[in-house]
């Protein structure tokens, strides 16, 4: 993950967790400064890294939600549905349960199987 800085809309510093290095630039843009990061501020980044999966991941729960709400209206309204529909159903709603449960549980670090 990239951690940039900005001032006036001018990068001001970079921290890079792929490379380890911080680097601070003048105003033309130029490193004036490389070092590693500490290991504090490589925790730092990881956390930030882990906050925006974790936003990206509620965010994909919530619109499976949404499409989920359609396919239930959809199947209802079959007069007479098939196995195949109904073991469609009960497979979907085995995924929307589990969804649900993430986010009441706030685990959203990984919805892979959702």
């Amino acid at each position: 993950m990239r951690s940039e800085t900005f001032t006036n809309s001018r990068l001001v510093s970079a921290a890079d967790s792929s490379t380890g290095l911080f680097e601070r630039y003048d105003r033309d843009g130029k490193v004036i400064e490389s070092r590693p990061l500490t290991a504090a501020e490589l925790a730092d980044l990881a956390a930030s890294e882990q906050a925006l999966a974790r936003i990206d991941n509620d965010s994909t729960l919530r619109r499976r939600l949404r499409r989920f709400v359609q396919d239930n209206n959809d199947f209802l309204a079959l007069a007479t549905p098939t196995n195949a529909q109904q073991l469609a159903q009960l497979r979907r709603l085995t995924r929307e349960a589990t969804n649900l449960i993430r986010l009441a549980l706030d685990d959203l670090n990984d919805i892979t199987d959702g």
